[in-house]
C-alpha cells in the first residue's frame, strides 16, 4: 500500500481528479499542494495507479500497479533535481519537456511528474509554460508542490489546483497504531499535522517536546549577530548529530508554521516569507555537513544566514 493511500483517496483533492479520470474529463495539469511533501509524493502515486491500475482503483497489488510503486513503468517520468539541495534547473525542465513528445509505449497516459515544484527556478518555470499551453495529446502533467507561494502565476493560472489539507487527528492515530494517544495528539501539535512529520516525530525516540520549544526559543532570541556567540555556547557539544537534529526540529518548527497557505502564521518571530527564502540556507547547511565542515561553523553559518533573511524580508 503507497504510504497515506488510505486517507489520501478519501481526501476532496483525490475526488475531484478521480471523478474527471472515471469521467473522461481529465486536465492537461495538475498543480497539487500539500504542506506535507510525502503526501504529495504518494499523491501522484495514486493518481498513475488510478489511471494504469487494472481495476481502475489503485489496487496496489495488479501488476501495473506494482510496476508504478517499483518505478518501473516507462510511460511515467519522475522529475527529480539532479544536485544535492534538489533544485530544478531549466536543463532538467528541458529534458523533461523533450521526452513529452513521445508516445506512451501502451494505449495511456504519458504522465509528467515534477514532485517538487517549489524548487524550479523562475526561469526553469518559464521553460514549462509553452508545454502547459500547448500540451500533447495523452499527456499529463502533475507538478506538486509544499509551497504554491514559490510558483508563478502564470504557471498556477495554467493549472487545475488540488490541495490537500491536514488529515484529522483521529484518522492519523489510526494510521499510527503502534503509539499512544497522548502521543500522537502532541506530535499533531507540534507539527500542524504534518503526517510525515508526525511519524518522524514519534519515530526518533528522543525528548521531543524539550527539543522542538528550545529551537523556537533559539528563533525568538536571533535577534543580531550578537546573539549567536552566547546562543552556540549554551548549546554546549556541537558534533555532525547535533546540528543535523537541531535542522530536523527546525524544518519541523517551519514546516508547521506553513502548514495552512492561508494563514499568516510564523515560527519564533520569524515570518512565512523568510520562512520560504531560509530552505535554500537549510540545505547548504546540510550539504557542508555532508562534506565535514567543522559542526560548529556551520551552526554559525545557518544561525547568521537565518538572521540576515529574517531582517531581509521584514
Amino acid at each position: 500500500m503507497v504510504k497515506w493511500q488510505r486517507l489520501i483517496t478519501a481526501s476532496t483533492a483525490f475526488s475531484v481528479i478521480k471523478k474527471d479520470i472515471d469521467s473522461g474529463r481529465l486536465s492537461h495539469a495538475y498543480m497539487i499542494e500539500s504542506g506535507d511533501s510525502e503526501v504529495v509524493d504518494s499523491f501522484i502515486t495514486l493518481v498513475a495507479m488510478t489511471l494504469y491500475c487494472e481495476s481502475g482503483n489503485a489496487c496496489g497489488e495488479c501488476i501495473e500497479c506494482r510496476k508504478i510503486a517499483e518505478n518501473n513503468n516507462t510511460n511515467i517520468f519522475r522529475l527529480k533535481g539532479q544536485d544535492k539541495s534538489g533544485n530544478l534547473k531549466v536543463e532538467d525542465v528541458a529534458l523533461m519537456i523533450e521526452s513529452t513528445y513521445v508516445k506512451p509505449l501502451e494505449d495511456n497516459y504519458m504522465i509528467y511528474a515534477i514532485e517538487r515544484g517549489e524548487k524550479m527556478s523562475p526561469q526553469a518555470q518559464n521553460k514549462l509554460l509553452k508545454t502547459l499551453e500547448e500540451p500533447v495529446g495523452n499527456t499529463l502533467i502533475l507538478i506538486g508542490t509544499t509551497n504554491s507561494y514559490s510558483m508563478l502565476d502564470t504557471v498556477k493560472s495554467r493549472c487545475k489546483k488540488l490541495t490537500v489539507g491536514r488529515f484529522p487527528i483521529e484518522e492519523v492515530a489510526c494510521e499510527l497504531p503502534q503509539y499512544g494517544e497522548d502521543e500522537v495528539k502532541r506530535a499533531y501539535e507540534i507539527t500542524g499535522g504534518i503526517a510525515s512529520k508526525i511519524e518522524t516525530l514519534l519515530t526518533a525516540n528522543r525528548d521531543l517536546i524539550a527539543e522542538y520549544d528550545g529551537v523556537r526559543d533559539v528563533l525568538k532570541r536571533l535577534k543580531s549577530s550578537k546573539d549567536v556567540p552566547s546562543i552556540v555556547a549554551e548549546m554546549g557539544k556541537i558534533d555532525k548529530e547535533y546540528v543535523n537534529k537541531f535542522i530536523d526540529i527546525l524544518e519541523i518548527v517551519f514546516a508547521a508554521a506553513l502548514k495552512d497557505p492561508l494563514s499568516g502564521g510564523e515560527a519564533g518571530g520569524i515570518s512565512r516569507m523568510s520562512i520560504v527564502n531560509i530552505e535554500n540556507i537549510i540545505n547548504k547547511s546540510r550539504e557542508k555537513l555532508h562534506f565535514n565542515c567543522r559542526p560548529q561553523g556551520v551552526m554559525d553559518y545557518l544561525l547568521l544566514g537565518i538572521l540576515e533573511v529574517k531582517f531581509r524580508c521584514r
